[in-house]
């Protein structure tokens, strides 16, 4: 190589766009694994007498957080890569609106949002507290989901561009449907308390709300599993379509020699 000349750059790529090492056949295997030990953990320790992590600030409130903030920053790589590259298709707003998206929804699980809304409303028209009206923040979160489901209709094809995108938020809307059908059976505890004892209600209780949290962060681990495949897809169709700029310099470097 004649001197004064510099080395050809063998990959274009910015080193935060190249593909990550993980697969997604291991990254699902890690979050399952991960999300498996946690709800477990926290079901061992509640039912040994221990604090409820299932509630308010318990490590399972911080892990859903964690799992809502990753799945921002994978919206956002998306959006970068689209940036970078405008052949791989539009849409970047809608990555940059879920990244936003997610960013809420992580502030509202760390901060209670939709329950200081709940109060609010009570407290701004006055309400009573009612089995009815208590159930408002419950319908906030419905609202979310409703929202959630209308984006995946609505830009459908830009979830297919992975095959392994879609079946992880079926899972998601399946799990979903459930979640909202055991907030509805905790919701009617005015009816079902009076089938039952005393202690075996509040049991039932705090099951079925064990049981809607553990639904919420496998919600949160599909959603997270759906779109680190269409990270991983991107990337990769970033860097082939940079890669091809490296012939015709390592070309016109060879001239010089």
């Amino acid at each position: 190589m004649a001197e004064g000349v510099d080395e050809p750059q063998c990959f274009s790529l910015h080193p935060e766009m190249n593909v990550s090492s993980m697969s997604p056949k291991r990254a699902t295997f890690y979050v399952l694994l991960v999300n498996a030990i946690a709800i477990t953990l926290a079901i061992v320790i509640a039912h040994h007498g221990g604090r409820d992590h299932f509630g308010e600030r318990g490590f399972i409130t911080f892990f859903s957080t964690f799992q809502l903030l990753a799945i921002a920053w994978i919206a956002d790589k998306i959006r970068q890569v689209k940036t970078r590259q405008p052949s791989l298709g539009a849409h970047t707003g809608l990555w940059l609106m879920l990244s936003y998206s997610f960013i809420f929804l992580a502030a509202d699980e760390f901060l209670a949002i939709h329950e200081v809304t709940d109060l609010l409303i009570h407290d701004l028209l006055n309400l009573q507290e009612t089995p009815l009206t208590d159930r408002i923040d419950d319908l906030i979160v419905s609202l979310y989901a409703i929202f959630g489901s209308w984006i995946l209709w609505r830009y459908r094809r830009e979830f297919r561009a992975d095959p392994r995108t879609i079946p992880f938020l079926l899972r998601a809307i399946v799990l979903m449907a459930i979640m909202v059908g055991v907030e509805a059976i905790a919701g009617s505890e005015h009816v079902w308390s009076t089938w039952l004892m005393p202690d075996a209600a509040e049991m039932l209780e705090l099951r079925l709300y064990q049981l809607e949290e553990s639904l919420k962060i496998l919600i949160e681990a599909c959603v997270l599993l759906a779109f680190y495949p269409l990270l991983k897809t991107q990337q990769a169709k970033l860097q082939k379509l940079e890669q091809p700029t490296v012939a015709p310099q390592l070309e016109q470097h060879s001239l010089t020699r």
